[in-house]
């Protein structure tokens, strides 16, 4: 565990600094020999960033930085945050190389909007690291100041015009049968993300959709229904993993596996079902996303399940139209990645429950009994 005032040696090239808990504006300075910015062009933001040929700050709460490519001039790198968010409960990773620690943060800057994470540089040829885990509670503007920019404001994103309902257009496709595909583009720009949503209703009259939840189910009979998404994955590197309410892990938006699940609905009050949001589709390898009936007497013939992901062009639906009696579990869509893009492909294969599936798509999970 790492604590403020630690230093380190680096000894990758690509340094990865991620808040975790919280989200936040990731601020960089960059630093000459005193240790400070020589002006306003020596400080990158996610939506202002003059330095793509070694700094990424493309992930929110988080940013990349290539060492070997960092220019002589610069002798020193200030990772700074801005949120309103900070809590007891926010920490920081780092990871270069095969260096990967923690560091809590809520003691020292919890309530702070603004602060500095740690420091990167330079001394006697080696890259190192300093954690400095420092609130600045007057703002911004003291932050800046410290590193000799004491007339900077905070520089806020510019806002986009809202598009006119005519200048929207968004393609809408329904994959009918098993195994159609859909390749969605993996283009290299800012922002690119992937929802995925599971919505459902009765079969009652009208084919109106419910809140969420069914209070009345085969035949009239009574109870609440947990119908669940999750997915396995597999990553790039080799990491695999599962994201379900069931065991209580429901991804990250800013570290690994860049996938996130945004609640789990047990009581039926939402309207919009629940949502899945893969945030960096290009380092995944392959998504299979799964539907559960967790509880209840319901099969998936009584509920009309429905599987929509949106791209922010194209909007796919795949329908559960094809469930086998009494299989409660149900692989619907999966996600390969074909290089150029995310290979989307209609699965809608039932089993009695995770481990079959596993065994199925050969992703190797250990699996045991569990409960929320």
């Amino acid at each position: 565990m790492l604590v403020k005032g630690q230093r380190q040696v680096l000894e990758g090239d690509t340094v990865r600094v991620s808040l975790l808990g919280v989200k936040a504006d990731m601020v960089c300075f960059l630093l000459d020999e005193n240790s400070k910015a020589s002006g306003p062009d020596k400080v990158a933001l996610s939506w202002n960033n003059p330095f793509p040929g070694f700094l990424d700050l493309k992930g929110e709460g988080a940013v990349s930085l290539s060492l070997s490519s960092v220019p002589p001039s610069v002798d020193r790198i200030a990772l700074a945050y801005r949120s309103p968010q900070i809590s007891s409960a926010c920490s920081m990773k780092v990871d270069c190389g095969s260096f990967s620690d923690t560091c809590d943060l809520g003691a020292d800057l919890e309530g702070a909007k603004d602060g500095v994470l740690l420091e990167i540089y330079r001394k006697s040829g080696k890259w190192r690291f300093s954690v400095e885990a420092q609130g600045f509670p007057k703002g911004f503007g003291s932050l800046a100041g410290f590193y000799g920019l004491p007339d900077l404001a905070f520089p806020e994103p510019p806002v986009a015009p809202t598009p006119s309902a005519s200048s929207v257009s968004l393609s809408k496709i329904t994959l009918e049968k098993r195994g159609e595909k859909k390749l969605l583009s993996l283009e290299k720009k800012e922002g690119q993300r992937i929802r995925i949503n599971l919505n459902w209703d009765s079969k009652g009259t009208d084919q109106q959709p419910k809140k969420g939840f069914f209070s009345s189910l085969l035949g009239g009979g009574s109870g609440e229904v947990d119908l669940d998404l999750g997915c396995m994955f597999e990553m790039k590197d080799g990491h695999k993993g599962v994201i379900q309410p069931l065991g209580g892990y429901l991804g990250s938006e800013s570290d690994s596996p860049f996938i996130l699940l945004d609640k789990d609905d047990r009581s039926g009050s939402s309207s919009d079902g629940e949502n899945m949001t893969i945030f960096r589709p290009e380092v995944l390898k392959r998504v299979l996303i799964f539907a559960f009936i967790y509880e209840g007497t319901a099969r998936f013939s009584e509920v009309n399940g429905r599987l929509t992901i949106n791209t922010g062009s194209e909007e796919i639906t795949i329908k559960l139209d094809n469930p086998e009696s009494g299989k409660k579990f149900c692989a619907v869509g999966l996600f390969e990645n074909q290089g150029s893009g995310l290979e989307l492909s209609k699965q809608e294969l039932y089993f009695d429950n995770h481990k079959p599936c596993d065994e199925h798509y050969r992703f190797g999970f250990s699996w045991k009994a569990g409960r929320k």
